[in-house]
């Protein structure tokens, strides 16, 4: 029994393990779908339409040619940031702090946005598994503040408890579509809120709310468990 248990244990575990795989894949090819893709199709209609235009109005194609130039500037910029995402981080001696403090400063490089991270001196022993989670959960939020919510300003505050964390993501942009304060529930009832931050924040089994003042700037807070570090094993000399 204690055998069968176990290796039904590590084939749920393989099971969640590809779930996460195959809704990072999703998510990355979304982001391709939506990014450069549709600028791909968008440059090969104004080049169309430079051609035909191109004897009968020399200066109007002048400034197209300007405005395209800007927006390959801008695409390369995407797609730098989308391979900057795809690259793993080393998380085998990495802190929480330290890990979001990675995030941070990767949406910073990326530029338009200025974001502030507070947190207390690490304490708590956070496994790496949530560690990941928690970064990605970062990595998005912080990613829809800057392309989605257009916000100026972002401050992420990271404060530990005995047995938990609480992340928590304030910005200033547009806000969500909605009005109020949402549990992971009831976002899940009515079928609002950031799909990727819920399905991590159910992975990590955590409380999710999200709240959102459309025109005035949202809040995310995400209060994460963390079970006590295991237990050194002594070995008593004989």
């Amino acid at each position: 029994d204690m055998m069968f248990g176990l290796a039904e244990k590590v084939f749920l575990l393989r099971r969640v393990h590809l779930r996460a795989i195959d809704e990072e894949r999703e998510r990355i090819a979304q982001d391709f779908h939506d990014g450069p893709l549709q600028t791909f199709f968008s440059f090969d209609v104004h080049l169309q339409f430079l051609r035909q235009i191109l004897k009968s109005d020399p200066d109007r194609v002048a400034g197209e040619l300007e405005s395209l130039q800007a927006m390959a500037r801008d695409q390369g910029r995407e797609l730098r940031e989308l391979i900057m995402e795809m690259r793993p981080v080393d998380l085998e001696s990495a802190s929480l702090n330290s890990v979001l403090r990675h995030a941070v400063e990767g949406s910073q490089k990326s530029g338009g946005i200025q974001v502030r991270l507070l947190s207390d001196d690490p304490q708590l022993q956070v496994p790496r598994r949530i560690c990941r989670q928690t970064y990605q959960v970062l990595r998005e939020a912080l990613n829809n503040a800057r392309k989605h919510a257009r916000a100026e300003h972002v401050v992420v505050t990271l404060e530990e408890g005995t047995d938990h964390f609480v992340l928590t993501v304030d910005d200033d942009g547009h806000g969500f579509k909605f009005s109020g304060v949402y549990t992971l529930q009831q976002m899940d009832e009515q079928r609002i809120g950031p799909v990727s931050i819920k399905q991590r924040a159910r992975q990590l089994e955590a409380e999710l709310t999200v709240e959102s003042t459309p025109g005035h700037g949202s809040r995310l807070r995400l209060r994460v468990p963390v079970p006590p570090p295991a237990p050194r094993h002594i070995e008593i000399p004989e």
